[in-house]
């Protein structure tokens, strides 16, 4: 009878456990003092617990909220270097990106990666990661072209270039004729994914070339041929 009761409890908690990870409620998180009792949610249809210093509460009337913010850096980067419960987060590799997606934190049209050209300038934090990330450990940015159009004349061949720039820990980017810089892009250093991008009006005649330095000085480019847009 007792070998019965065991094995019945262990069954009990397993199961328990198990629902319990699997989130089957909405689960919503906030500064202490915050839980089941303090919404007025009755404990058959709520669960509460603390981890962190932050208290969570999982709504078992309302269905599970599974999206959550999505944020891109070179890896390694995932729940367990951010120390993010498994319970609340998933991660995973898109070629050499890696991505995680932070549960505790609802999914909002401003977290996406995108980013535009003209952002603000980086902080020191973000500065300070793409330094100490080794060399061997960031991505190769890359240049994208989409679209090139003629905009001068016989006498002015001048082209409108549209394109985009994506990658981690941009240090410098430009437009650049005869290796020598002629516009600057405005691109701050983030140890997040970005997709930044750009049009800007080339002289075909001039070796036209769009440039991007990471932090620690490596180049990628891309010559810019109008022939092979006509």
């Amino acid at each position: 009878m007792k070998i019965f009761n065991i094995t019945l409890l262990l069954t009990f908690f397993i199961v328990t456990t198990s629902l319990h990870a699997q989130n089957k409620g909405e689960v919503t998180s906030k500064s202490c003092p915050y839980s089941c009792k303090t919404l007025g949610i009755k404990k058959k249809n709520c669960k509460d617990w603390r981890e962190n210093g932050m208290c969570f509460v999982e709504d078992l009337r309302k269905p599970s909220n599974l999206k959550g913010k999505i944020t891109k850096r070179a890896c390694p980067y995932s729940c367990r270097t951010e120390n993010i419960n498994k319970r609340y987060c998933k991660d995973w590799r898109e070629g050499s990106i890696c991505v995680i997606e932070d549960l505790r934190t609802p999914a909002t049209k401003t977290s996406s990666t995108a980013t535009s050209i003209t952002s603000k300038s980086p902080s020191l934090d973000s500065r300070r990661a793409c330094r100490e990330t080794p060399r061997n450990r960031l991505p190769r940015n890359y240049i994208n072209i989409g679209k090139v159009k003629k905009s001068g004349n016989l006498f002015k061949p001048y082209y409108r270039v549209y394109g985009s720039i994506e990658g981690t820990c941009v240090l410098e980017a430009g437009y650049y004729q005869h290796d020598r810089l002629q516009k600057k892009f405005n691109i701050p250093m983030n140890k997040e994914f970005g997709r930044y991008e750009f049009n800007i009006q080339v002289r075909g005649d001039k070796n036209p070339e769009i440039r991007v330095y990471n932090i620690h000085g490596d180049r990628d480019s891309i010559t810019i041929d109008p022939d092979d847009w006509n």
